[in-house]
């Protein structure tokens, strides 16, 4: 029996990181043609674009990438960081974002250990979608609504799954407020597109945290505008945003939830 269990806990293993790492080259496309696809329907393109079309390509040749030149990491090492077609160099960010979110998925997964295995599904799911949500916004100083609605949906899901109608309700309430208070000016006005974007991580996260780590975040929100609104005055470059903070603690707080059960 105990070899079973051994064998059983070695192919779930094999699985997650072979899993974890696949999601990590998934979120690369994510990441760089969620902005674009945006954009695209804003300025109503024609143009089929979305994240299966079209194929991966080269950036400089257009070559089209190929399944054995797709394969997380192992790809980008084998070919020197490097276009198979035209040598030119492949950003070594590619392989970084791969790595970084399996070792997220990775980690999450440890924590919560295989015998939670819907719990750390769950929170992995949630860990990936806010490293994606911190390489958006690092990109474009922006996070498509979209992928904050995602969030939430999936966030949802996974709330009536668990079903606790405090939370629910808690989460329905903070949302409402989060909404109200989005300003309405135009997108074009940066500080409004980041409250905006920090009203909406915030609203998502509660249908992912108990309550307790929900109230949490709001106050790092509040602490986390303040500080960068101080930073904005002393410095012109951007450092990091709210967004980015809060999306870092939520992943924190994924990880305490399941040490502090």
């Amino acid at each position: 029996m105990d070899t079973i269990i051994a064998h059983y806990h070695t192919f779930a293993w094999i699985a997650i990181i072979n899993m974890a790492f696949w999601t990590g080259s998934l979120m690369n496309v994510v990441i760089y043609r969620l902005p674009i696809m945006v954009a695209n329907r804003t300025k109503k393109s024609t143009a089929t674009y979305n994240l299966a079309w079209p194929p991966s390509s080269c950036p400089h040749c257009g070559h089209q990438i190929s399944a054995l030149e797709n394969i997380p990491v192992l790809s980008w090492v084998f070919l020197r960081g490097k276009c198979k077609s035209c040598h030119r160099s492949v950003s070594i960010r590619y392989p970084i974002v791969e790595i970084l979110i399996a070792g997220v998925i990775i980690l999450t997964f440890k924590i919560y250990g295989l015998d939670q295995w819907d719990q750390g599904l769950a929170a992995a799911v949630l860990n990936t979608l806010l490293v994606s949500v911190i390489f958006i916004d690092s990109d474009t100083d922006d996070v498509p609504k979209s992928l904050f609605h995602f969030l939430a949906g999936v966030g949802l899901l996974n709330l009536i799954f668990h079903f606790d109608f405090h939370h629910l309700f808690f989460s329905a309430v903070v949302t409402l407020l989060c909404v109200v208070l989005v300003p309405t000016a135009s997108d074009r006005n940066k500080s409004d597109r980041q409250l905006r974007n920090v009203n909406f991580l915030c609203a998502a996260l509660t249908w992912w945290l108990p309550a307790a780590y929900s109230a949490g975040i709001l106050i790092v929100a509040v602490v986390a505008l303040g500080l960068i609104e101080i930073m904005n005055h002393r410095s012109e470059r951007k450092l990091i945003s709210g967004v980015q903070i809060i999306a870092f603690v939520g992943i924190v707080f994924s990880w305490r939830v399941a040490c502090a059960q």
